[in-house]
């Protein structure tokens, strides 16, 4: 059995989400890992590793990470990445949509109709099959497989009315026919909000993707682009056949 771990970014014109896949038996290792990375920097093991407020100097105000400038929270991450990869059982996939050549025209597919881009989220369950397709068609991971999502409230906008975007994170949200090949999978915290450790590692790993597929020269590019070339992931874009 294998534990899947996804989680979506947006850097530039890039929506991206990434999923983390560990074998059920090495799930308490990772979070061994984790912990032991914290400790090292004078972080309560059990704080939640979120991207966007650890490599904010703002965002780490008042929170478990406000003790660490800049140096040390990239340094951190690139000493996280170094010993999970010391265990070489973490399986990465990126899916990924390019707004760039889009518009805002988005054309239909399957059963979505076309429809107007507001937001990028709009684009996440796009990237989200693109990453998990590579797992639900792997004869080592169909059907014995886990998913757990970030769970996200946020209401967007899709087929004419609103919804959460946790909730489209369901190969049928997305209806053609490769997606009926695919088995259908739920994520396991749907209900529950659940935040399994492991989506902190799927939160890294897809958030230093976007920022290297994005090139917006940024400070730090270069961290996140080693930090990405470490976990390696394999990368696939959704792409519209019009």
């Amino acid at each position: 059995m294998y534990h899947v771990y996804g989680d979506e970014s947006v850097a530039g014109d890039f929506v991206v989400y990434g999923i983390v896949a560990s074998p059920e038996d090495k799930v308490q290792e990772v979070e061994n890992v984790l912990r032991a990375i914290k400790s090292q920097y004078r972080v309560q093991p059990d704080a939640k590793w979120h991207c966007r407020q650890i490599f904010n100097p703002q965002g780490r105000k008042h929170t478990p990470w406000s003790h660490l400038d800049d140096s040390e929270c990239y340094q951190m991450a690139v000493d996280l990445t170094i010993a999970l990869g010391r265990g070489q059982f973490l399986k990465t996939v990126v899916g990924y949509v390019s707004t760039n050549a889009l518009g805002k025209a988005i054309p239909a597919i399957g059963a979505v109709a076309s429809f107007t881009l507001e937001e990028k989220k709009q684009l996440i369950p796009f990237a989200f099959q693109a990453a998990l397709a590579q797992f639900s068609l792997d004869p080592e991971y169909r059907n014995n497989m886990k998913l757990w999502t970030d769970p996200d409230g946020t209401m967007i906008k899709w087929g004419g009315g609103n919804r959460q975007a946790g909730r489209l994170l369901t190969i049928r949200e997305v209806s053609m026919p490769l997606a009926d090949t695919i088995f259908t999978i739920t994520p396991e915290n749907v209900q529950s909000k659940e935040r399994p450790r492991l989506l902190e590692v799927a939160d890294l790993m897809t958030y230093s993707s976007a920022r290297t597929l994005a090139k917006q020269k940024r400070a730090y590019d270069d961290v996140f682009e080693t930090l990405a070339g470490m976990m390696c992931p394999v990368q696939h874009e959704f792409k519209w056949i019009i």
